[in-house]
C-alpha cells in the first residue's frame, strides 16, 4: 500500500485534480460499501492480501477471485479495493423512460499509470 506521501506524489504525477484526489482518498480510507454474498450461481469468499495488508471480498470464485490474483501480483497495480463505492447510473429504457439504478463496482484499482473502477463478469454476462 502507498503511504500518504506516496499517494500525494502519485496524484501529482498523474495530474489529478484536488477534488479527484480527495475522492480517491475517501474511497481508500472507507470500508467496502457492501458485504458480498453467495447465491445459486456464485461462491463468495475472502482473500488475505499481502499487497493490501487486509482481507478483500470476492463474489465469484471463477471471476473476481482471479481478478484479485491478477492484481495481487501485477507490479503496475499499486492498490486495489473491493466494493469501493455505489454509483447512480442513468439511462433510457427501450421505451424511452429515464431509469436510474444504483451499482457497486467490484474494485477500485490504483495503477502506476492511472485509476479505474472495475467490473468483473463472465463474458456471457457482459454480452447481456
Amino acid at each position: 500500500m502507498l503511504t500518504a506521501a506516496q499517494f500525494h506524489q502519485w496524484c501529482g504525477r498523474l495530474q489529478l485534480s484536488v477534488a479527484t484526489s480527495a475522492y480517491i482518498a475517501r474511497l481508500r480510507a472507507a470500508p467496502p460499501v457492501r458485504r458480498v454474498g453467495s447465491g445459486v450461481q456464485n461462491v463468495s469468499g475472502a482473500y488475505a492480501s499481502r499487497k493490501m495488508g487486509c482481507t478483500l471480498q470476492f463474489e465469484s470464485h471463477k471471476v473476481e477471485l482471479w481478478a484479485i490474483y491478477t492484481m495481487e501480483y501485477d507490479r503496475a497495480v499499486l492498490e486495489y479495493y473491493d466494493q469501493p463505492t455505489t454509483l447512480d447510473l442513468g439511462y433510457r429504457s427501450k421505451a424511452g423512460r429515464k431509469v436510474t439504478v444504483q451499482h457497486t463496482p467490484d474494485f477500485l484499482v490504483l495503477r502506476t499509470d492511472g485509476v479505474v473502477l472495475e467490473e468483473w463478469k463472465p463474458e456471457e454476462r457482459l454480452r447481456e
